[in-house]
């Protein structure tokens, strides 16, 4: 019995104290989190095929400009990358440049229907760059959302500048990797 107390403890010192990871705040947090990871998802499947097919692409456009899609694809690998990054940073940076992302999404809704408007695609294009802005305006909304809800439950005397939670993986004492020794 002394011995399962002694590797506890041990674990213990190794792992360091036990965090709550399910308070109010990293749970609203890891929501917000979520909705940017899906946003990026949405956007590098959208990238990558306009980066890798864009004449495909610029036919169902019927915008006449397959290497401006291909440039497009490629910027959004860019902001791709940089959601991927806010979504896991740590809670001041990730509340801080989530409104970037949100401002973002609603430009991308708000370019979609100018150009719409201006007659910039054929009708099909019409109908895809609608459908797509219908999915980025959710995710803008959903965005604005859990990010308002994480800032509400966020307490400011509390430090809430910490990373997102990790698991940590618990080995079992007969499990439990062991450290290689010297013979002498």
């Amino acid at each position: 019995m002394k011995d399962d107390v002694n590797n506890s403890e041990s674990a213990h010192e190794i792992v360091g104290p036990v965090v709550d990871v399910h308070t109010p705040g990293r749970l609203a947090a890891q929501r917000l989190r979520n909705t940017l990871r899906l946003n990026a998802a949405f956007s590098l499947f959208g990238g990558t095929l306009a980066a890798v097919g864009p004449s495909r692409l610029d036919s169902w456009l019927d915008i006449g400009h397959a290497g401006w899609v291909r440039v497009f694809g490629v910027g959004l690998a860019a902001f791709v990358v940089g959601v991927v990054a806010i979504a896991g940073a740590r809670m001041s940076r990730l509340l801080g440049w989530a409104p970037v992302v949100i401002a973002g999404d609603a430009a991308w809704v708000l370019a979609s229907l100018i150009t719409i408007f201006a007659g910039w695609y054929g009708t099909a294009g019409d109908l895809i760059v609608a459908a797509v802005a219908v999915m980025v305006g959710g995710f803008a909304i959903g965005q604005y959302v859990t990010w308002h809800g994480t800032r509400s439950v966020i307490d400011d005397s509390v430090a809430v500048d910490e990373a997102p939670p990790v698991e940590v993986v618990h080995f079992a004492p007969s499990t439990r990797p062991t450290t290689p020794t010297r013979s002498t």
